[in-house]
């Protein structure tokens, strides 16, 4: 990614327009605080498009295609009354950095007030009122601000932190329910999609309202006058209003003159007052505009590109020819579901080439549905209108194909199984392409990436056969292996290791789309992983139930537990096989492990030992002397078993496990020895499972899923009802008695 020094080729007074107290237009795709070194040429011929210069004069260039402007009556009934007011009477105070001119002095018939008046009532015209939103809540305020800084608005709007700077003044534009509106369909009211559709649904919409308007003002009443809306109409006809906002259809009966024809010492550029559109322009944006208009240059295809990524302010995201893409400020803000992709999963990807890349047809989808393929990306791909955009597709996608030359037809001596090669290939037997790319919207292996399904659907083939046979030359930073490189492949018993029919068979298998047969890999038989004879085993991740922070043992004899270390307490026991490691070991240590075993024996959350007043007393959040115990970590002993340890400020805890049996009874012996001083109560040990405790003897314990527990005689011990059910507590030690004790407790199996 190219640096990106604060530097502008145009100028410091252009600077001002990332101002947040600048009056004067803003095209965020030409801000020299983010997007520096833009040509001057680029710069100006953005500007005249942007400010709709062709919309009232004639472009005989045919280079200045100006935006479309926002329809009137749906933009009326979305703002407030008292801001259409404010903003007709001063557009660029009315709206920091708007290309709205100010042209009401081209009216003469009535004074300044009347004429707004009369164009308020014509714009609010239409409105319908609708149904209120629900009340600001605190959890819809904290989504919004997740959505913000996760979806892609800071890209344009900036980081949530500066909301205030970012959206000034939105109290007094917005209600809640035209702002909801407004973010459910932008482009129904903007049909330029420089407010892109973000693809919210209606609780979306609602989470961002709650967090960017959690107040409003209130707005001036509006009673609706059909005198003032007829006239409303003649005075846009007369300021020209209608040139830019054609959704009414009404002609504006005044000349249009060609760009190539003004005077520029009259007029916008001149910088005087006069009878035409007041832009608040600065004098390095009328030097740009004023340079585009007098030259005779025609734009290049390149150029043309970059013109039209910086009007719709995609380079915000996206980088091409060595300049756009995310700063160093907002890349944070760029996030993943998967972090095994890294960067490639967090940040949008590169343009270059991508006419070449992607078919015509997948284009259009991702630019005006939703073609979006990247689902371990929040940053969602908005969808745009196509008014402006069509031309610009078959720019580019002339532009990038022209780059690469047509890879030729491949012929097999089988032509029926070039599929099912392409599915060996696709397999693990083969290039294991399924271990790191989704199918059929499952994610198989340690990555998610690209669906499999997908790839013919999206891609162009000369672009499938380059690419693979040497991915670094597209994307230096690919996580994509060269399978090919050197030109041979590592797979010679495939199509005898014909580098072109193997590319070729993948093209063909992914061809079929939804349809396609399940490669070797998806379905997998699971891991075991079990502890031997003499020794035990450990693995150390996330169990269902547990979290990531758990410790599975697998001892001698088939007695298995896992040990919660946050809560510091058994959290599982079980009998049979240790785990199976699969989710662990092909997701990068990111995944789960799964107990091999049909009736675990599963124990309450919560820390298991404590110091309390009395064994009967209620169960804290913390010990008596007001400190959790911390876990300390543990050591192994011969046979690789561990014993953990844990500690408060005054006493400290060891806690190990050994396989045993008793009359047939397989089991494990819990070991726990204390030490240190205990001022006052006494150390009790918790146990608690998900069901109840039936008291067999006195010292003798049994649940329904075949444990029992025995503690041993002369310890007091207690079968207590709670509000979470009924526990076993067992006095440790008492207060004076702490140094040096050692108490054991068996779980033992039944036969089954």
């Amino acid at each position: 990614m190219p640096r990106r020094d604060v530097v502008g080729v145009f100028g410091a007074t252009l600077v001002l327009a990332s101002s947040l107290l600048a009056q004067e237009p803003r095209i965020r795709g030409l801000e020299p605080a983010v997007h520096p070194n833009v040509s001057d040429r680029v710069a100006g011929v953005v500007l005249i498009r942007e400010l709709g210069c062709a919309q009232c004069h004639e472009d005989d260039s045919e280079r200045f295609l100006a935006r479309p402007a926002p329809s009137l009556r749906r933009l009326g009934g979305g703002v407030k009354l008292s801001f259409l007011r404010a903003f007709l009477a001063n557009p660029h105070e009315g709206l920091n950095g708007t290309v709205m001119p100010d042209t009401l002095g081209l009216v003469d018939e009535l004074s300044r007030n009347d004429a707004i008046e009369s164009l308020v009532q014509f714009i609010r015209s239409d409105f319908e009122v609708e149904a209120s939103l629900p009340e600001v809540r605190a959890d819809r305020v904290e989504a919004g601000r997740g959505l913000y800084s996760s979806i892609g608005c800071v890209a344009c709007h900036g980081p949530g932190k500066d909301l205030l700077k970012a959206f000034p003044g939105l109290a007094a534009k917005y209600s809640r329910e035209g702002l909801h509106r407004f973010l459910l369909d932008p482009l129904k009211v903007r049909p330029s999609g420089r407010m892109p559709d973000m693809h919210l649904n209606h609780e979306e919409a609602l989470q961002l309202t709650d967090y960017l308007l959690p107040k409003t003002a209130e707005d001036d009443p509006y009673a609706s006058d059909e005198r003032l809306q007829r006239k409303g109409k003649r005075v846009a006809q007369q300021a020209l209003c209608f040139r830019c906002h054609q959704d009414d259809g009404v002609p504006t009966n005044r000349e249009k003159r060609k760009l190539s024809e003004l005077d520029l010492e009259r007029g916008c550029l001149s910088g005087k007052d006069g009878a035409w559109p007041d832009y608040s322009l600065t004098p390095d944006q009328t030097r740009l505009i004023r340079a585009a208009l007098e030259s005779d240059e025609g734009l290049d295809s390149a150029t043309e590109i970059e013109i039209v990524l910086r009007q719709f302010n995609c380079v915000a995201c996206h980088e091409r020819d060595g300049y756009g893409g995310p700063t160093e400020a907002l890349e944070p803000y760029f996030q993943s579901h998967d972090l095994n992709l890294g960067d490639q999963g967090r940040l949008p990807p590169a343009l270059d080439g991508v006419g070449s890349k992607l078919n015509p047809v997948w284009l259009r989808k991702l630019l005006y549905q939703h073609g979006a393929v990247r689902p371990y990306m929040k940053t969602r791909m908005p969808r745009f209108a196509s008014v402006e955009l069509e031309s610009f597709l078959n720019l580019l996608v002339a532009a990038d194909r022209s780059k690469i030359d047509p890879v030729a037809s491949v012929e097999f001596k089988e032509p029926r199984k070039a599929s099912g090669h392409g599915r060996t290939l696709a397999g693990t037997d083969g290039l294991s392409c399924i271990t790191c790319h989704t199918f059929k919207g499952k994610k198989i292996g340690a990555m998610g990436a690209i669906d499999l399904t997908l790839v013919a659907q999206r891609l162009n083939r000369d672009w499938f056969h380059r690419y693979l046979r040497s991915p670094t030359d597209f994307s230096p930073s690919t996580l994509m292996p060269a399978f090919w490189g050197g030109g041979e492949s590592s797979l010679p018993e495939i199509l005898d290791g014909d580098v072109a029919q193997q590319i070729e068979a993948l093209w063909t298998y992914t061809s079929e789309g939804y349809s396609l047969g399940t490669p070797k890999g998806v379905r997998r038989e699971p891991m075991q992983l079990l502890a031997s004879e003499d020794e035990a085993v450990m693995l150390r991740r996330s169990y269902p139930g547990v979290g990531k922070r758990g410790i599975g043992v697998g001892y001698p004899g088939n007695v298995n537990l896992v040990f919660n270390v946050e809560q510091l307490g058994l959290a599982m026991l079980w009998e049979g096989g240790f785990v199976d490691p699969s989710g662990v070991f092909l997701s990068q240590g990111h995944g789960t492990a799964r107990p091999l075993a049909r009736r675990p024996v599963r124990f309450q959350k919560g820390q298991e030992m404590m110091a309390l007043p009395a064994l009967d007393s209620a169960w804290p959040s913390e010990s008596l002397d007001g400190r959790q115990l911390s876990f300390k970590g543990y050591t192994l002993d011969s046979k690789r078993q561990p014993v953990f340890r844990y500690t408060t400020e005054t006493w400290r805890v060891e806690d190990g496990f050994v396989p045993m049996s008793k009359d047939g009874q397989s089991g494990l012996r819990r070991t726990i020895r204390l030490d240190g001083q205990l001022a006052r109560g006494a150390v009790v040990l918790r146990l608690a499972g998900e069901k109840p405790w039936e008291r067999v003897e006195k010292q003798l314990f049994r649940l329904p899923d075949g444990l029992t527990i025995r503690v041993p005689g002369g310890a007091t011990v207690a079968l207590l009802d709670t509000a979470e059910g009924n526990e076993v507590r067992v006095r440790l030690a008492v207060a004076g008695e702490l140094e040096n004790q050692e108490f054991v407790i068996d779980y033992l199996f039944e036969m089954q």
